[in-house]
């Protein structure tokens, strides 16, 4: 498993109420969504897990190489 670094999405539920970054739709409190802590925003976890997940793809190769 890769190790988190401050920039790096990662998987979490809502702590309050607000909007998804990609479908524009509400966030409820306690829905599992991806934080994206460069952009500081927020999707529904089915929006962007194509996202997360080749996102993740690239941090463990770039952990591999290091």
């Amino acid at each position: 498993m890769s190790r988190k670094r401050g920039g790096d999405p990662y998987r979490t539920n809502a702590r309050f109420n607000s909007t998804c970054h990609t479908c524009k739709k509400q966030i409820r409190k306690g829905e599992p969504i991806i934080y994206w802590p460069n952009g500081c925003h927020a999707a529904h976890f089915k929006c962007d897990e194509a996202d997360y997940n080749h996102s993740m793809s690239l941090i463990a190769d770039e952990e591999q190489f290091q």
